[in-house]
């Protein structure tokens, strides 16, 4: 619900987001991020892939499959490999669900972009 934060005060980044869409009003689902570094705002959509399903497995896969868009879009290619870099990042320790990730403590966090 995009309540939790994920911080690097030292570096100036900030990622909040998560599942956006409800599949009863006919709504894709898919995963919406702010990101914030150094004061630029960028909003990342993704498509999540399949990783674990059950919270007490451990680890826990979570598996981020594709880049679905990102906005600003006018991004020249080396400012967007550097977003993507830190998305990763970001989501590496966002891990599951941003809070502290008491569901699913014990992570790992793969990318197929």
């Amino acid at each position: 619900d995009g309540r939790f934060w994920t911080i690097d005060k030292n570096r100036n980044i900030y990622l909040r987001g998560g599942a956006k869409g409800n599949p009863a009003f006919g709504e894709e689902i898919y995963f919406g991020f702010d990101l914030y570094v150094c004061g630029k705002k960028y909003y990342v959509k993704l498509d999540r892939g399949a990783g674990s399903v059950k919270y007490a497995e451990r680890p826990y896969f979570v598996v981020w499959d594709s880049i679905i868009d990102i906005t600003p879009d006018n991004l020249s290619s080396l400012e967007k490999q550097s977003v993507i870099g830190i998305l990763k990042e970001a989501l590496s320790a966002w891990g599951e669900d941003g809070r502290e990730n008491e569901f699913a403590p014990v992570f790992v966090v793969q990318f197929n972009f």
